[in-house]
């Protein structure tokens, strides 16, 4: 049997991973939800020149994240393309040597680790990717309920992480993963698959990378440069000449858009086509997840002018999808920029 692998699942051609139970869709979109996130792990940065380091290889600006909170981030190639984007959270306090924990996809935890590695040098940093870290995720309007509320987190041995996008993933020993969504079933969140916690993902426009696009896009593609995953006015970084470049002389042509598609979720870095590009691939798929409205919703990284016509999926004669509008602004593909001072 042919198999198709996603970089969190193998998935049979022939065969559709089943679609969540709608209830768990109306608990997301009304209240929250309470997944187990297999999909996903934890880098853990900590020593005394974490910051610092971080601040040298990352895009975002890790001089301005607080202790208890998160941001977007990146790590890139030297050429600018984005070898893994996630979410990083600062933990610790004064006097106590910083802690950051980067939540991606499963299959770059590592792959990143190693990369950072290269560039410790005599820094005192220390990256590890522990095997007893598990990470479940909370979603929808009510997301920081259960997870915080008048806590700190779930229990003493766990750490909630509110992301930038409302919704928060709590670490945990992996022996308490069970416990833990025992906990936030009992402080009212729904127990869901983690195809609800991605899709809630998706539906806010929140592209994260797994190892089938690591080195492929710019975090312009990624629409990674509108919600803080980079920083256009720190220091630099991995790849920031050619990153710089792109946003302040404009010419960002690819980006990333939302579609639905009246067929299942697509694997990502499934290639895109449309009528403007004839046989060429105009787009990849980033991320997909089984829409609550039936097919999939769909983000993927393509070229503008294309999006503006029809676009295919997997062949010029493929699924048609359907624009959706984003729910945040982002800046015209051609529109000239402030040139750097």
């Amino acid at each position: 049997m042919d198999v198709t692998t996603t970089g969190r699942l193998v998935i049979p051609m022939n065969i559709s991973p089943l679609r969540p139970d709608p209830e768990a869709y109306r608990a997301a979109e009304t209240d929250r939800i309470a997944a187990v996130l297999d999909g996903y792990r934890v880098l853990v940065i900590e020593g005394t020149d974490a910051a610092v380091f971080l601040q040298a290889q990352l895009s975002s600006d890790i001089a301005s994240l607080a202790a208890g909170t998160a941001q977007f981030s990146a790590f890139h190639s030297a050429k600018g393309r984005v070898f893994a984007n996630f979410v990083l959270f600062r933990s610790g306090r004064e006097g106590v040597p910083p802690r950051f924990y980067a939540i991606l996809p499963s299959d770059l935890a590592g792959p990143l680790r190693q990369r950072l590695a290269l560039f410790v040098l005599r820094a005192k940093v220390t990256l590890s990717v522990p095997e007893n870290l598990a990470l479940v995720g909370i979603g929808g309007p009510g997301a920081a309920t259960p997870a915080t509320g008048d806590h700190a987190s779930l229990s003493a041995s766990s750490l909630a992480v509110r992301w930038p996008d409302g919704r928060v993933t709590v670490i945990v020993d992996r022996g308490a993963v069970d416990a833990a969504i025992e906990e936030c079933e009992k402080r009212g969140a729904r127990r869901a698959p983690e195809s609800i916690f991605d899709w809630l993902g998706v539906r806010a426009g929140i592209a994260l990378i797994d190892a089938a696009l690591s080195g492929e896009l710019l975090p312009q593609a990624l629409n990674w440069d509108v919600g803080g995953g980079v920083n256009f006015r720190k220091g630099c970084y991995p790849g920031q000449e050619i990153i710089a470049r792109t946003h302040y002389l404009g010419r960002a042509k690819e980006r990333l858009f939302l579609f639905h598609s009246a067929a299942a979720p697509p694997v990502p870095a499934t290639r895109l086509f449309s009528s403007a590009f004839g046989t060429q691939p105009c787009g990849v798929v980033v991320n997909a997840a089984f829409d609550a409205e039936g097919g999939a919703l769909v983000l993927a990284a393509a070229q503008v002018d294309a999006a503006e016509q029809d676009v295919r999926l997997g062949a010029p004669d493929g699924p048609r999808l359907t624009r959706r509008p984003l729910p945040y602004a982002v800046p015209e593909a051609r529109a000239q920029r402030d040139r750097i001072a």
